[in-house]
């Protein structure tokens, strides 16, 4: 397991903020409770154990990425190309099904993960949300490639054997719950390096149908 930030990603401009669209878990949904039950037995695990690797991801930032909007270190979006960003999004999204999906605990390359199986659902999302963003900004403000969808529990920040965190994990029963997948947003997003963290502000959120 390598650092996350500066490893796996580049190390973004301080106070720089980047455009997301993110599917957000509701944790306190009934029907997420085996959700919510699995992230804190994660958190939990990650905190007691293996902080001298991995930093948890507090609820409130828990998140799984549907596309970037643009890439670190572009300038900023000015202010009309914001207001077209929300008001296109929120038309493109308006209507989308909900789904349900499975997460499954994972470590490897730079941290600790849910991974989640509705492959073809997010695979759609990705595809609304690049044409949303190329209609208003243009084909190359979409240079990211989403990985397999997946909630990231902890990010790496120091080097390390991921077999640990890994069993560590997949030992805490049950190791797989439901999620379903019912908000998106579009956030700016804040990459906090010494924290080893990711934080937003949200421009716009839409409920899935």
């Amino acid at each position: 397991m390598r650092p996350f930030i500066g490893g796996g990603t580049t190390r973004w401009n301080a106070g720089e903020r980047v455009p997301h669209i993110y599917a957000l878990p509701e944790l306190d949904r009934e029907e997420n409770a085996a959700f919510a039950n699995l992230v804190r037995r994660h958190r939990d695990i990650l905190t007691d154990r293996f902080t001298h690797m991995v930093a948890p991801v507090q609820p409130a930032w828990l998140h799984a990425t549907v596309q970037m909007v643009g890439a670190p270190g572009q300038a900023p979006l000015t202010a009309p190309r914001r207001a077209a960003l929300i008001e296109r999004f929120t038309g493109a999204f308006t209507g989308t099904p909900a789904f349900t999906t499975v997460a499954a605990p994972s470590a490897g390359g730079s941290g600790a993960v849910l991974d989640l199986d509705a492959d073809e659902a997010f695979a759609a999302l990705t595809d609304t949300a690049t044409q949303v963003i190329r209609e208003v900004l243009g084909t190359d403000a979409v240079s990211y490639q989403p990985s397999a969808p997946h909630i990231t529990t902890g990010y790496c920040h120091t080097a390390g054997d991921s077999g640990d965190v890994a069993s560590a994990l997949r030992r805490s029963r049950p190791a797989r719950a439901p999620l379903r997948i019912t908000r998106l947003a579009l956030v700016e997003v804040i990459q906090d390096a010494d924290a080893h963290e990711y934080r937003w502000n949200e421009l716009a959120g839409i409920s899935l149908a």
